[in-house]
């Protein structure tokens, strides 16, 4: 004899699958943004495009917002983040991407500034930021608000 199951009941390795598949969507969302902020650095920099990585570059950035706007949209139905912040979060990654953030906005909104530090650095790059850059911050973003409604 089969025993009932309460319709409203999910298995708990469903659950935890669920989760665990949810993080690593949002891990490949951070990785698909610090790979897209560094091929932008590494275009502005060589000043070359590459046409196979610029068609990969603009396909992920695509599906990376795509899913992450996907899973935010999703965390309505998932319970609530109760946990603080890690202290990584607090005093490596969050300063490193605010300070980062800052400088591209510096750069953006006052473009001799980036020729100033082309000019300091050494090498030869274009006057305008690649938008891949932008991308990458946009899709890094997703992916760390994200982490931020996990409930472990």
């Amino acid at each position: 004899m089969i025993p009932e199951q309460n319709p409203d009941h999910h298995p708990r390795g469903l659950r935890t699958a669920f989760l665990q598949a949810r993080i690593l969507a949002i891990n490949f969302l951070g990785f698909a943004g610090i790979v897209l902020m560094i091929y932008g650095v590494a275009v502005y920099f060589t000043g070359e495009e590459y046409k196979f990585l610029e068609l990969a570059a603009q396909a992920t950035a695509n599906i990376s917002t795509l899913l992450g706007v996907a899973l935010t949209a999703s965390s309505v139905w998932l319970p609530t983040n109760t946990r603080e912040p890690d202290d990584f979060s607090i005093f490596i990654s969050a300063p490193i991407v605010v300070a980062t953030t800052v400088l591209v906005l510096v750069v953006y909104l006052v473009p001799s500034t980036l020729i100033w530090l082309v000019s300091l650095i050494g090498f030869k790059g274009n006057s305008t930021i690649p938008p891949h850059i932008f991308n990458g911050f946009a899709i890094l973003g997703l992916a760390g608000g994200l982490f931020r409604t996990v409930s472990r």
